[in-house]
């Protein structure tokens, strides 16, 4: 199988060398654990943190990847530029932490777009998404998740805040996901509407996430549901996640 794994990230998001270097070391673990698993895996780095990450790292990076910068993006600081005034309906306490939510949505789903607008399908068999942190741990098993002509995504899970308040009273976990090539067109709308979401949020008085999105946009048709993706990680940097 000759797989594409595209990951969104964010190194570069401070000055201090250890918070860089401490996601950094986590991306690499993320790519090791690709490595492991396929031999022939092309993988692309998409890193939004907004800045551009030191030769080193780049070089050290590139020696397995191919890197996508979204430094100087207009779209990625317009998003940024757009959450400190935009309304969120939450109160002030708690605004900073859903300020937040909404640039990593806005901005992934971004990176997800531009990256699937560069590929050509024809030259892969299926496409993985992971986010930059997370790895495929050794309950990963890839004839759960090869499967022609679906979109492999974990089981939907009730929704915490309720439609009224995201769109939808379901959400599906997307730090992982992968489509067969076949399904190139569905899946680019797919994450094309989850964006026009996103960017309509106060039109329609909702905090959109990629996880509301892919319950509202997916066609049940052609989604493969599984309980256990085999995806660990680390979620706001914090709390250790078995997906």
């Amino acid at each position: 199988m000759k797989a594409l794994f595209i990951l969104p990230c964010a190194i570069a998001v401070s000055n201090d060398g250890n918070i860089v270097l401490n996601r950094f070391f986590q991306l690499q673990h993320t790519i090791d654990s690709i490595k492991s698993r396929f031999s022939n895996a092309e993988i692309w780095v998409l890193e939004l943190s907004g800045n551009m990450m030191s030769d080193k790292l780049i070089s050290l990076l590139s020696k397995d990847c191919s890197i996508l910068h979204f430094n100087n993006s207009v779209r990625l600081h317009a998003i940024k530029e757009r959450a400190k005034n935009i309304n969120l309906r939450v109160s002030y306490s708690i605004r900073d932490s859903y300020e937040l939510g909404y640039i990593k949505n806005a901005t992934e789903c971004m990176s997800i777009c531009t990256a699937l607008s560069l590929i050509d399908p024809k030259k892969y068999d299926r496409i993985f998404k992971i986010t930059g942190r997370y790895f495929l741990s050794n309950v990963f098993n890839i004839d759960e998740h090869n499967v022609y002509g679906k979109f492999t995504l974990k089981e939907k899970i009730k929704c915490s805040h309720g439609k009224e308040f995201t769109g939808s009273d379901y959400i599906r976990h997307c730090m992982y996901w992968s489509f067969c090539t076949s399904i190139y067109d569905d899946v680019s709308k797919i994450f094309n509407d989850i964006n026009n979401h996103i960017d309509q949020c106060e039109k329609n008085e909702i905090i959109p996430t990629i996880e509301n999105g892919l319950e509202i946009f997916t066609n049940p048709n052609i989604i493969n549901d599984i309980k256990e993706t085999g995806v660990f990680g680390i979620v706001d940097n914090k709390y250790p996640y078995m997906d």
